[in-house]
C-alpha cells in the first residue's frame, strides 16, 4: 500500500466526483478531518473504511490500494480483495476486543490486590479499619477513570472525563470527612477541582474544534492555562487570608504566554499541515 499514491488518488477522484471533503466523509461515516488526514498523507482509512470509500470515489478496492487506476477489475478479483479486507478488519476487531477485556481484568485484579492488601495491613496492625479507607478510596476513584478508557474505544477518554466530572467532588468531599479536614476541602479543594473541571472540558472542546491543527489547539490551552492559574491562585489567597502576586506568579504567566506563542508560530509555520 502506497499511502502517498493513494491520497493523491482520493483527492483526484474526489474532486472528479465534484465532492468536497465533508460531503465524501458524509457517505463514509467518518469526519471531514480524516479525509483531510488522508488527502495529506498524515493518515490512511481504516481497513473495514475502504470498500466504501472506493464505492463512494467510483474506483476499485485494489486501486484505491495500489494508488492509481490500472483500469477495469475483474470482478472475481475485486470481490477476493473484499472479502480479505473484511476478514483482516473481523481478526483485527477480535484481538482489539480482547486486549480490552485482558487490560480490564488486569487491572481491576491490581485494583482489588491494592484493597486487600491495605485492609489486611491496617486490621492485622491496628485491629480495625483506619488509614486503610484512603488508598482504598484512591484505588477505587482511579480503577473509575482509567476502565472507561480501556473499556471503550474512540469515546473513552470521554466516558473518563464524564466519570471524572461526576465522581472527583464526591471523592474529595469524602477525603476531607475521612480526614477531618471537611470545611478545608469545602473552601479550597472543591473550589480548585471545580476550575480545574471546566479547564479539562474547554481543552477537550478545543481539541475536538481544532484537532487537525494540533498546534494551534496546543497553543490556545496553554494560553487559557493562565486565566486558570489565576484562579486558582485566587482561591488559595483567599483561604490564606492573603492577596499578592509576586515575582514568580509573574515569571510563570510569562512562560505560559512564550510558550502559547511557540506553539502558534509553529503551527503559523506548518499551516494546515500541523
Amino acid at each position: 500500500m502506497n499511502h502517498e499514491k493513494m491520497s493523491g488518488l482520493i483527492s483526484e477522484m474526489r474532486k472528479n466526483q465534484n465532492m468536497t471533503q465533508k460531503q465524501l466523509a458524509e457517505k463514509i461515516g467518518v469526519t471531514d478531518k480524516a479525509v483531510s488526514k488522508w488527502e495529506r498523507g498524515a493518515g490512511c482509512p481504516d481497513i473495514s473504511t475502504l470498500p466504501i470509500l472506493a464505492d463512494s470515489l467510483g474506483i476499485s478496492v485494489g486501486d484505491l490500494l495500489n494508488g492509481e487506476i490500472s483500469g477495469d477489475t475483474p470482478p472475481e478479483t475485486e470481490k477476493i480483495v473484499k472479502e480479505t479486507l473484511r476478514y483482516a478488519d473481523d481478526a483485527s476487531r477480535r484481538k482489539v476486543v480482547m486486549s480490552r477485556k485482558i487490560s480490564f481484568i488486569v487491572i481491576t485484579i491490581t485494583a482489588l490486590l491494592g484493597v486487600t492488601v491495605c485492609t489486611i495491613c491496617n486490621v492485622a496492625v491496628n485491629g480495625a479499619f483506619t488509614w486503610s479507607m484512603y488508598p482504598i478510596i484512591a484505588i477505587a476513584f482511579g480503577w473509575a477513570i482509567i476502565t472507561p478508557a480501556v473499556v471503550f474505544h474512540r469515546r473513552g477518554i470521554l466516558v473518563s472525563m464524564i466519570v471524572v466530572t461526576i465522581i472527583l467532588i464526591p471523592f474529595l468531599t469524602a477525603i476531607g470527612t475521612l480526614s477531618g479536614y471537611h470545611q478545608a476541602m469545602n473552601s479550597i479543594g472543591i473550589k480548585i477541582a471545580v476550575v480545574s473541571l471546566i479547564y479539562m472540558w474547554i481543552v477537550y472542546l478545543i481539541d475536538r474544534r481544532l484537532g487537525h491543527k494540533k498546534r494551534t489547539a496546543a497553543g490556545i490551552c496553554v494560553l487559557l492555562a493562565i486565566p486558570v492559574t489565576i484562579a486558582i491562585n485566587r482561591i488559595v489567597d483567599t483561604y490564606v487570608q492573603q492577596s499578592r502576586i509576586d515575582v514568580w506568579d509573574i515569571l510563570t504567566y510569562a512562560i505560559l504566554a512564550f510558550i502559547a506563542l511557540i506553539f502558534f508560530k509553529w503551527g503559523e509555520t506548518n499551516g494546515t499541515g500541523e
